[in-house]
């Protein structure tokens, strides 16, 4: 598929504008394998739209300045973990298909995000601490599990119980094929 530039311009364009962000930098693809990407910013803080011309092909969202230390790196799992939901991306080669995933991306970044959007981070924090900390179990519970630190994997893992999802469920098959005994 050529640059998808002009299909995220179509899909979050005009929602980033509302919002008072602008245009920040533009990167086209440059071999397959490579990344399509728009970001925009406002004061401090940036929504990047990504598009991997890799085997596997989705729109991806990033959010940063949101007081987090890392930004919330792709939108989709934080939506399923935000609402228990199993969202799952849509992978596509085809334009009018990646054109469609992008603008639900756009409406899930306004349904979940629409304090970060209007710069209520303060609001958007507390609406969503509970899912940063949970966040934060998760990556270190995914070092345990590419460590395999079994110990600390279980400790983690059993932590995150009241949140698991599917993918949770997926990755301690994965950690139990390759030796985990929880």
């Amino acid at each position: 598929m050529e640059s998808v530039l002009p299909l995220i311009d179509e899909a979050f364009g005009d929602l980033m504008l509302t919002h008072g962000f602008r245009l920040g930098a533009r990167s086209v693809a440059k071999a397959p394998g490579y990344t399509d990407m728009v970001r925009f910013v406002k004061e401090e803080q940036s929504v990047s739209v990504f598009y991997a011309h890799t085997r596997e092909q989705w729109c991806e969202v990033m959010i940063q300045g949101c007081g987090e230390p890392a930004p919330v790196s792709d939108l989709l799992p934080f939506v399923r973990y935000a609402t228990g939901n199993d969202a799952r991306y849509v992978s596509t080669a085809n334009a009018r298909d990646f054109l469609a995933e992008a603008k639900r991306c756009s409406g899930l970044l306004v349904k979940y995000c629409s304090l970060f959007l209007s710069a209520d981070i303060p609001g958007f924090r507390r609406t969503y601490r509970e899912l940063f900390l949970v966040e934060l179990v998760r990556n270190a519970r995914y070092t345990a599990d590419a460590e395999m630190n079994w110990k600390e994997f279980t400790r983690y893992h059993t932590w995150l119980k009241d949140y698991w999802t599917d993918y949770d469920l997926e990755e301690a098959a994965s950690a139990k094929r390759r030796g985990w005994r929880g």
